[in-house]
């Protein structure tokens, strides 16, 4: 896999789970 992908993956994940956290998408 793409380091650079990989990275992007886990920003994106990290960012969904705040988001889901705080039920704000």
């Amino acid at each position: 896999m793409d380091l650079g992908l990989h990275f992007w993956v886990t920003f994106f994940t990290g960012c969904h789970q705040k988001l889901d956290n705080t039920k704000v998408i």
